[in-house]
């Protein structure tokens, strides 16, 4: 009898165990960061995103047509003033797996070191090491990434679709692809597209390659289940590869194979649950076929953003299917605002970015403090639980978006947070936003281009050129949500002739801030660029 007793007790040990050891992984949150590639802000989701003219705002797809997308935002926190550091894919993603500026990259600062200026490219900003080049504090691969620290703290660290930070050479195979971004804190790397597809890819792997977002989802499905038969935490960085209007989505829609992978003709990529799930086993083409009668149009916007939705629901059933859903925080953001990508206006600086994690944050949940892709990795890390191991330029919002204590929610609406791309520089710092362009040939940039091309370029004698800008992005007070509301950058040379104080503090932040990121200097995190240290 007693024997028996002792058996049962010692069997439900052994049965409990699994159980155990899983409450103790789901302590912590597991993370996904999804980073579309030029997905266009939708009117109908929240945040300030004023045009040019009427003819940039975008209405499909409709929300109807991605429901998994949508569900992330209605059920988790929108941020309504978030914003990307550098609008251009290559730079956007440096910060946001880094929580640095761009212009910090190890290999620009080797790029740029006999220059004034980091010139923010997405050739000279890469996640990479520069041993051996007298670049101080240059170990951006094999240490300073959030990839890094979610590794050396525990988790399971994986990186499905577009790169974009590593160098791609003629002699760079896929398998080497693979291992260079293994290198950079992840355990597993798959579905790697190392840029955009445009490029002899035959001339290099032998093969064409396209979009493909069911090996693309299969893949980071595949991360999951591995994690699961773990019982690790896990970090993903997925970077689906559309709407990219690169190797065209509406023709890999209608002729492409899913068996056609970035890394070779694979079996039919395994999506085990959700909608479609079967027809894709059945025939990849027969599914293809439903995402282009699901549009009005062939835009390849539209096309890949729906595809990019079924995607995401197929990876939202995993979570679901082993029940870590609700403790697992999705961040799910644009790479760049569309309309003004590669400058830095509001249009290209902008970005939607939704934070579905139901044991945090309540559905339907806004911020409207000014945030950046820097700020990522140090929330991230935060809400996990870990310390950063390096210096980051961004912090953690993580405590602000569930505070009511009015002053800590001003200070995040006032807050000052800087963008870069080439050599032109910007400020904003609450309503005010204070732009710094290049005016040489040598450096002629987006940004000065669009002004010329699309606001009140006439207003601007030689030889100034429009190279100092000042906005203010809100209507009494408040910033500007109404997607009717005028561009406010359209009047701004009214605000330099009127604000001189303004001008002259907003360039002396600009000024802090190319100080701490001088090429030629130590890396300065200890100087505060803000209102009142300038």
């Amino acid at each position: 009898m007693n024997s028996f007793v002792g058996k049962m007790y010692s069997l439900a040990g052994i049965l409990m165990l699994p159980f155990a050891i899983c409450q103790g992984v789901r302590d912590k949150p597991n993370i996904i960061i999804v980073q579309a590639d030029d997905l266009h802000f939708l009117e109908y989701w929240e945040g300030t995103h004023v045009h040019f003219d009427n003819s940039q705002r975008v209405y499909l797809p409709k929300a109807s047509s991605i429901p998994n997308i949508e569900y992330l935002r209605r059920n988790g926190l929108q941020m309504k003033q978030a914003h990307t550091a550098s609008p251009m894919c290559g730079t956007s993603r440096y910060s946001t797996i880094t929580g640095r500026y761009p212009s910090r990259s190890a290999w620009g600062r080797w790029w740029d070191f006999d220059n004034d200026v980091r010139e923010v490219t997405i050739p000279a900003v890469k996640l990479a090491d520069t041993a051996g080049t007298g670049v101080p504090r240059g170990r951006d691969c094999t240490r300073n990434n959030i990839a890094q620290v979610f590794q050396g703290a525990g988790y399971r660290t994986g990186m499905v679709g577009k790169w974009h930070l590593g160098e791609w050479t003629n002699d760079l195979g896929y398998r080497q692809l693979q291992e260079s971004v293994r290198n950079c804190g992840f355990d597993v790397s798959e579905a790697v597209y190392p840029h955009n597809m445009a490029g002899d890819w035959v001339r290099r792997y032998g093969y064409e390659i396209s979009h493909n977002m069911e090996h693309v989802a299969a893949e980071a499905i595949d991360f999951i289940q591995g994690s699961v038969r773990r019982d690790e935490n896990f970090f993903l960085y997925l970077n689906p590869t559309v709407p990219h209007g690169s190797n065209d989505v509406s023709d890999t829609l209608r002729y492409g194979d899913c068996r056609q992978s970035v890394g070779g003709w694979i079996q039919t990529p395994d999506i085990p649950r959700g909608k479609y799930s079967q027809t894709i086993r059945g025939d990849c083409g027969s599914y293809r076929q439903t995402v282009l009668t699901r549009a009005t149009s062939w835009s390849d916007k539209e096309l890949g953003t729906i595809w990019l939705d079924d995607a995401m629901g197929w990876i939202i059933k995993e979570l679901e299917y082993h029940g870590i859903l609700n403790n697992t925080l999705i961040l799910f953001q644009q790479d760049q605002g569309q309309e003004g990508k590669g400058t830095l206006y509001e249009q290209g600086t902008h970005i939607a970015q939704f934070v579905h994690y139901p044991d945090k944050y309540l559905p339907g949940s806004t911020f409207d403090g000014l945030v950046s892709t820097i700020d990522i990795g140090p929330t991230v890390l935060d809400i996990a639980g870990i310390n950063p191991t390096y210096h980051m330029d961004g912090k953690s919002w993580a405590t602000a978006v569930a505070s009511n204590h009015q002053p800590t929610m001003e200070s995040w609406r006032n807050r000052c947070i800087f963008f870069e791309l080439q050599h032109d520089r910007a400020v904003q710092c609450g309503c005010d936003i204070y732009m710094r362009l290049s005016t040489t040939r040598e450096s002629w940039t987006r940004s000065l281009h669009l002004l010329q091309n699309r606001l009140d370029w006439s207003s601007f004698p030689e030889p100034n050129w429009g190279r100092n800008q000042l906005y203010n992005m809100c209507h009494n007070g408040d910033f500007i949500y109404s997607p009717h509301a005028p561009n406010p950058q359209r009047n701004g040379r009214r605000l330099l002739n009127s604000n001189k104080d303004k001008v002259d503090q907003m360039s002396a932040l600009v000024d802090c801030h190319l100080g701490k990121t001088h090429p030629q200097r130590v890396p300065d995190y200890d100087t505060e660029c803000s209102l009142e240290t300038v």
